[in-house]
C-alpha cells in the first residue's frame, strides 16, 4: 500500500519552477525603429533636372524663365518630408533653402540655386530718399545713400554696388551750375536720373551799370554792320562812362563788380566767360549774340565766406525793332 504524500511535499518543486521562470528573458513584439534617411533624391523644375552634390542643388533653366515664380518637383527619402513642399511655388531669384525631415525627426538643409545663363540687366531704378538734393554753389556732389536697383530679364532684382554704376557729373565733383542739375546714373546700357538744386544767396551786389535793373536791351544788327548798333538799357540810350564804344551808337556794354569779392565768375547763357585782364569786369558785345533771343548774364561773387549772385537779361535787336 502506497504511502500518502505529506502536505507541502510539492512546495519546493513549485518554488524551483517559479525561479526558473523569472530568470528567463521576457520576449514580445520588437519596437519599430524609425528611419533617419533624409535625402533629396530628385529636384526638377519644369523639364530641367537639378544637379545634386552633397547639400547643394544647382538648376540651370532656359533663357527668359521667371525665377520669382517656379514650382519644383521634389522626391525625398522614404518616410521623409520636405519644406517647402514639392509643387509649392517659390522665389528662386536668390539661393533658396529646403529642409528635409527624416522619420526620426532629424533634419538636413539643402541650398538650391537656380540660374539663367543668358540673364541680362533690363533696367535700373533709383532710391534717393537718403540722398542730399539741396546744395549751395561750389558744394561737393555727395551721392552717399543712393541705392541703385537692377531688374533683369528673368524678372529678378538686385542692388547694384556703388563701384559698378557711374554718375554724371561724377560723385565728389564741384557743383558750379546754379538751378536744377540732373544727375544721370548709368549701368551698362541702362540709365536713370534724378535732380538736385544748386542755389546761391541773392544779395544787393555792388555792380556798376545798374545791375539792379532787371532787363538790358541791346539794339544792333549782325557782325559787319556795327555802325548801326545801338545799346539801350530799359529802352533808353546808354551814354554813361561805363558804356564802351561810341556813346551816340553804343554796341557793347561793360559791367564791373566790386573788387571786395575774393572770387568772381561770370556766366552768359550758363557758359563761363573768362576775361583776359580783370575778373571783376565783363564786356558784352551785341555782335556776339543771336538777335531777338533773351540772353542771361549771371555774376557770382564770394565774400567773407558767402557766395552771392545776380542775374540780368538782355536782348539784341536791330535798330527800329521792338521786343
Amino acid at each position: 500500500m502506497k504511502k500518502p504524500l505529506e502536505k507541502g511535499a510539492f512546495l519546493p518543486l513549485v518554488i524551483v519552477l517559479l525561479c526558473l521562470t523569472l530568470s528567463m528573458p521576457l520576449t514580445g513584439c520588437p519596437e519599430e525603429v524609425k528611419s533617419n534617411e533624409k535625402n533629396i533624391i530628385s529636384f526638377k523644375i519644369n523639364d530641367t533636372v537639378g544637379a545634386i552634390w552633397k547639400n547643394k542643388i544647382s538648376v540651370v533653366v532656359p533663357d527668359g524663365t521667371n525665377l520669382m515664380s517656379l514650382e519644383p518637383e521634389i522626391r525625398v527619402s522614404a518616410g521623409a518630408s520636405v519644406s517647402p513642399g514639392s509643387g509649392v511655388t517659390n522665389d528662386f531669384s536668390n539661393p533658396t533653402t529646403y529642409t528635409v525631415t527624416a522619420e526620426d525627426g532629424t533634419t538636413v538643409n539643402y541650398v538650391v540655386t537656380v540660374t539663367n545663363p543668358n540673364v541680362r540687366l533690363a533696367s535700373i531704378a533709383l532710391t534717393t530718399t537718403s540722398v542730399k538734393k539741396e546744395y549751395q554753389y561750389e558744394d561737393i556732389l555727395d551721392l552717399s545713400g543712393l541705392i541703385v536697383t537692377g531688374t533683369y530679364t528673368d524678372v529678378s532684382t538686385a542692388t547694384i554696388p556703388a563701384n559698378v554704376w557711374s554718375a554724371t557729373p561724377l560723385n565728389g565733383s564741384t557743383l558750379t551750375t546754379t538751378g536744377v542739375n540732373t544727375i544721370i546714373i548709368a549701368v551698362e546700357n541702362c540709365l536713370a536720373q534724378f535732380d538736385v538744386t544748386v542755389s546761391l544767396k541773392d544779395s544787393s551786389i555792388n555792380l556798376d551799370v545798374g545791375l539792379d535793373r532787371k532787363e538790358v536791351v541791346i539794339y544792333g544788327i549782325p557782325k559787319g554792320q556795327e555802325d548801326n548798333i545801338l545799346i539801350y538799357w530799359n529802352k533808353r540810350l546808354l551814354n554813361t562812362p561805363y558804356v564802351g564804344g561810341n556813346a551816340d551808337k553804343p554796341h557793347e556794354i561793360t559791367i564791373s563788380a566790386s573788387e571786395d569779392y575774393s572770387s568772381v565768375a561770370w556766366y552768359v547763357d550758363s557758359s563761363r566767360v573768362y576775361n583776359n585782364y580783370r575778373d571783376n569786369i565783363i564786356t558784352i558785345k551785341a555782335e556776339d549774340y543771336t538777335l531777338k533771343i533773351p540772353h542771361n548774364i549771371t555774376f557770382i561773387g564770394y565774400m567773407e565766406g558767402v557766395w552771392y549772385s545776380k542775374t540780368l537779361t538782355f536782348t539784341v535787336l536791330k535798330q527800329g525793332d521792338r521786343l
